[in-house]
């Protein structure tokens, strides 16, 4: 609800009573069970609760609302499109994969993209200075990232992380602690609680938020989980395919 991509298929829904709902052209929430409004439609867009609250965008504001229905912070944004931004908070160019983390709150943070294009003395023209995107709690904090990482997705309280000199990945939690080193050519966002991560030659296992492995780094290929399966494959025994069993 508000990307696109085939798992986990819980992402995106809310995890409480308080769902979003469209009326008169514009978003609004209500409760599933009793149907009543809480939060009127006003928003341009809105997303559904998650960890007891949701982020709401109206014209170029960008809001994060609590299960009442208040707005504990607020903050203007740019459209992607924008020419000329200075350090401002700007929506992500997709909706994919890609853009996992955004719009939705999970341990209490939320991604958000921040960019700066500065404008040369051509008006057609532009220098993009930074485009990265940051984790900020419900109150606007920033959370720390390590020095010399870039984000690049974040997920059931796991940050994937890319290291800036050698490119390699790795996966922090939101507890500030590495449970995948960031030594790995191929780390996947976190999907319904796990990694795929691969080396250099190309084996790729499975690992859990706590850095377990669950499927050893033997195989040729190996998706994300969807739909509680697994597929992998190695040229010794060809594919097999892996059902997620619960504890």
């Amino acid at each position: 609800l508000g990307l696109q991509f085939d798992a986990p298929l819980d992402f995106g829904e809310s995890d409480c009573d308080l769902v979003r709902f469209y009326n008169y052209g514009r978003w609004g929430y209500k409760n599933a069970k009793t149907g009543a409004t809480v939060i009127f439609p006003r928003f341009t867009e809105a997303y559904n609760f998650h960890d007891g609250y949701a982020v709401a965008l109206d014209g170029y504001m960008m809001y994060f609302l609590n299960e009442q229905g208040n707005i504990v912070y607020q903050m203007s944004y740019a459209e992607p499109e924008q020419f000329q931004t200075f350090e401002n908070i700007t929506l992500p160019d997709t909706n994919g994969i890609e853009s996992l983390g955004f719009y939705y709150f999970s341990h209490g943070l939320t991604r958000i993209r921040i960019r700066q294009n500065l404008v040369t003395y051509k008006a057609y023209y532009y220098i993009k200075e930074s485009d990265s995107s940051y984790l900020f709690d419900v109150k606007g904090n920033q959370f720390p990232l390590p020095t010399g990482y870039t984000l690049e997705a974040y997920s059931d309280g796991v940050l994937l992380l890319k290291n800036n000199d050698t490119g390699l990945l790795g996966c922090m939690n939101y507890k500030n602690e590495w449970i995948v080193q960031p030594q790995y050519s191929h780390v996947t966002p976190s999907l319904s609680g796990m990694i795929v991560v691969g080396n250099e030659n190309g084996k790729k296992g499975l690992m859990d938020t706590s850095g377990n492995w669950i499927l050893p780094q033997v195989f040729d290929y190996l998706s994300e989980p969807s739909q509680g399966m697994i597929a992998a494959f190695d040229k010794s025994v060809g594919w097999q395919v892996f059902r997620m069993m619960s504890k």
